[in-house]
């Protein structure tokens, strides 16, 4: 059965160490105290609420903790005082809030309350509970007794319990929102996890009086969200992993394939070209030129192979990279990329050195980025910026040519083409980056990325700056 007790406003009144009123707020306990008794002295002015008050004000004055639910016997109702301890300039002082009987609810709301499922708990502007149904009886665990009558503070965690400044603001409807999601303390001291819907509960003159909440029981909820938040966490740390492995292998792949082409591949080649040398030789001492004519063509052929050759191994592991830094690598690959399409390439930025595996991940990128300008921008002008902002290292990769309708490259047939941009955003993100394209038919493309910095990245920073110095 919804309960509620006495709980109507009747003011605050200040008093000091002599009990002497320092301040009224309102109408003071049910008018009886107004602001021309400010000076006065309590006894003189309303002795019943001197003699129910004065021992608890002088307890409050000696520890500085607030009392509750002082009860004041007052003509055709009960006033009822919280204490808190304040303080006027230097003195020391304290805040009586004093509430009265408020009008009871209509039937039919009383009826309402009482089969709600949800815990419907109504406070007094001093915090004091003073309206309890069924709902929160089985949420919270006190029965109706146990509850009315003691401050709201019953319900926090134990270590907020003394703070009733905090609790009596969130009361009266300051600093506080109307919904939240709040930890509450059951009567056998497990938690609860509750959404709080808060109401002011006003008076005849629009004056607030006090609050009722509506809690409910979302510690289910929670907790599969908390589980399912963790689950997500870990499926993405997992895929970060997985990811780094893969990009880690790939690396290590590059590099065998690099010492193979120079060790093998292009000594072989090298030596197919003194050979053919030798030939053509033989040939003009023959006096036969068409062979000649023939090995020369030939030699041509494979003399373009070795340097494409020699252009993958630097591709596959840039030895100006490991040598002279990010900016430089990316200044070789822009102008490899420009000599190719006859377009000019611009790369501005200043960067200092970091680990090898942040500098080759920078570089891929930018050298996937430039792929696709390669292949299919037909642009006049590149430009690459890259600079550190914001504890990342930031790239753009910019041109001027084709452009494409994003949306559409992924669903069309020729979408494999821009495969490379979606390992640029899978190499990016699984390090904790971000990227992002913007492109627009004839408007060019921008590929954009920020890859951030990691304490390791930072410290070998720090150890190749200081070798710099020292050198």
């Amino acid at each position: 059965m919804w309960v509620r007790t006495p709980a109507a406003p009747a003011g605050v009144v200040v008093v000091d160490g002599d009990h002497r009123i320092v301040a009224v707020h309102a109408a003071g306990r049910l008018g009886a105290i107004g602001a021309e008794h400010v000076g006065a002295p309590l006894a003189e002015v309303d002795p019943a609420l001197h003699r129910a008050l004065a021992a608890a004000v002088g307890r409050v004055l000696a520890t500085g903790l607030a009392e509750a639910g002082i009860d004041i016997p007052a003509a055709g109702t009960t006033t009822t005082a919280n204490l808190y301890p304040a303080a006027a300039g230097s003195r020391p002082t304290v805040s009586c809030v004093l509430t009265g009987a408020p009008a009871p609810p209509p039937a039919g709301v009383t009826a309402v309350i009482d089969s709600a499922a949800d815990a419907i708990v109504s406070t007094d502007l001093g915090g004091t509970i003073r309206g309890w149904n069924p709902g929160a009886e089985r949420l919270y665990g006190y029965a109706v007794d146990e509850a009315l009558g003691r401050p709201i503070s019953l319900l926090a965690p134990p270590a907020r319990r003394r703070r009733f400044g905090e609790l009596l603001r969130g009361v009266t409807g300051c600093a506080r929102q109307d919904s939240s999601e709040v930890v509450r303390w059951r009567k056998d001291g497990s938690r609860v996890e509750v959404w709080l819907t808060r109401v002011d509960v006003h008076d005849g003159a629009g004056r607030i009086v006090g609050m009722t909440e509506i809690g409910r029981d979302v510690t289910g909820r929670c907790r599969e969200a908390r589980r399912t938040a963790r689950a997500l966490r870990e499926s993405e740390r997992m895929r970060r992993e997985v990811v780094a492995s893969m990009l880690q292998a790939e690396e290590v792949e590059r590099s065998r394939i690099a010492t193979e082409l120079h060790d093998d591949t292009v000594q072989v080649m090298i030596a197919s070209l003194m050979a053919m040398d030798r030939v053509a030789l033989v040939a003009q001492r023959g006096g036969t030129p068409q062979l000649e004519s023939a090995v020369a063509v030939a030699r041509a052929t494979l003399e373009e192979a070795t340097d494409r050759t020699r252009r993958l191994m630097f591709e596959l592991r840039p030895a100006v990279l490991t040598r002279d830094g990010l900016v430089a690598a990316v200044r070789v690959l822009a102008q490899q990329v420009a000599r190719e399409t006859g377009a000019s390439a611009r790369v501005r930025g200043a960067l200092g050195r970091y680990d090898h595996g942040l500098e080759e991940l920078v570089y891929r990128s930018v050298q996937e980025a430039l792929a696709n300008v390669r292949k299919h921008a037909r642009a006049d002008a590149i430009t690459v910026t890259l600079d550190e902002r914001g504890g990342s290292i930031r790239a753009e990769v910019c041109d001027d040519g084709l452009g494409f309708d994003i949306v559409n490259a992924r669903t069309r047939s020729s979408a494999a083409l821009h495969l490379g941009l979606d390992a640029l955003h899978e190499r990016v993100r699984a390090v904790g980056g971000s990227a992002s394209i913007t492109s627009a038919p004839g408007q060019g493309t921008c590929v954009r990325f920020a890859v951030p910095l990691t304490a390791s990245s930072r410290e070998a920073t720090a150890a190749r700056e200081v070798a710099m110095l020292e050198r």
